[in-house]
């Protein structure tokens, strides 16, 4: 199954409205990596060159690159409102398979591909940020987002993390999503 990030984008936006308690850990900027919220399109592709820009039919820009993430080869998508930075979306995709970034299409991992490649990003996120502030093998999956596993604030307070595990409906494929926010406490 051939899958496009631009389909995950809508569920990333809801993943910010989560009301989670800051936690310590690793220092980290307002942002992602190297990317501040509030920066416009060409200030982010100058920071990550040679990606994929993409309009929404609401005028909504997305900026779309690949890049290593927890060793793993992911897709990243840089979302913009009103010109701003405002999110941004992780997914892996099938390990040692072709992503299309003129179309932004990608295979998704198969679910034992999946399984390793979570297990990777979740002690990545853990180093990173130390113990979540949600963690749905400790908590139980939250019932109106049963596909969030756990969330993080940065120590900073300025963003929020969402790691993601979301089966496909035939159960065959699996995709890991990190997701940053701009968090609004």
């Amino acid at each position: 199954m051939t899958r496009t990030l631009r389909a995950a984008l809508a569920t990333v936006v809801a993943t910010f409205t989560l009301a989670v308690a800051a936690s310590p850990g690793a220092a980290s900027a307002s942002g992602y990596e190297k990317a501040s919220w509030g920066m416009t399109l060409d200030q982010v592709k100058k920071l990550y060159p040679g990606g994929t820009k993409d309009t929404s039919p609401a005028g909504d820009a997305a900026y779309f690159v690949k890049q290593k993430f927890a060793t793993q080869d992911a897709v990243v998508a840089f979302g913009f409102d009103g010109g701003q930075l405002a999110f941004v979306a992780i997914r892996f995709p099938e390990p040692g398979r072709k992503v299309d970034m003129k179309r932004v299409l990608y295979p998704s991992p198969t679910n034992e591909q999946a399984k390793a490649i979570a297990a990777t990003v979740r002690k990545d996120l853990d180093a990173r940020y130390g113990a979540p502030s949600f963690d749905a093998d400790r908590q139980g999956p939250r019932p109106k987002r049963p596909t969030l596993r756990a969330a993080w604030n940065t120590p900073d307070g300025g963003s929020t993390v969402a790691f993601e595990i979301i089966p496909d409906a035939e159960g065959l494929r699996t995709d890991v999503g990190v997701s940053y926010g701009k968090r609004d406490p």
